[in-house]
């Protein structure tokens, strides 16, 4: 069973729903992924990414955590 205590739900549009399912398409041909897992995949990019570019910036290790 699911615990709770490690999620939470996101209410989006239809509009943005079909997004997610085009994008999900992009980032993984071929491999059916949950919209959690959707989610989950294209924050984590962006995080990474923003991350990276902070880095170059002198983030330092402590600020890297949230």
């Amino acid at each position: 069973m699911t615990d709770k205590r490690f999620y939470q739900s996101v209410s989006l549009r239809k509009n943005t729903y079909k997004k997610l399912k085009l994008i999900a398409g992009v980032l993984m041909p071929g491999v059916k992924l949950s919209n959690a897992g959707v989610n989950t995949l294209i924050i984590n990019k962006v995080f990474d990414s923003l991350i990276s570019q902070r880095i170059g910036k002198g983030l330092n290790e402590n600020q890297k955590q949230i």
